[in-house]
């Protein structure tokens, strides 16, 4: 069995040099952070303005928009749910999902099974 290699153990001066630069660079307006080590909450901080306009920085505690974010979160749960063989991707979703009823607000047919859900 391979070893893991250890993941990079960055400072967190390093950490927030790393953020400040996404901002500088304009790669990002702005971002929130938290880092978190065991049950410790290290560093929670914003980088950059959560209004340009009125000149607001951001802070840990700004509230973004997440839009479809959630999508990537679901596809990557059920793919890892189908590496486990918890979950065929052909079956149809209903068998996984008992009691929650599927209808498109439409009245369209709804997808029947997971891969068309991705």
């Amino acid at each position: 069995m391979k070893k893991r290699q250890s993941r990079e153990q960055v400072p967190l001066e390093h950490f927030d040099q790393r953020m400040r630069a996404l901002v500088e660079r304009r790669i990002l307006p702005s971002l929130a952070a938290v880092v978190v080590q065991s049950d410790d909450t290290m560093v929670t901080r914003g980088y950059g303005w959560s209004d340009l306009e009125q000149g607001t920085a951001a802070s840990a505690e700004t509230v973004y928009l997440y839009c479809s974010m959630t999508k990537l979160f679901t596809a990557t749960a059920l793919m890892q749910q189908r590496e486990r063989g918890l979950v065929e991707l052909d079956r149809p979703v209903r068998e996984y999902l008992l009691g929650f009823p599927l209808q498109h607000p439409n009245r369209h047919q709804p997808k029947e099974k997971a891969h068309q859900m991705l």
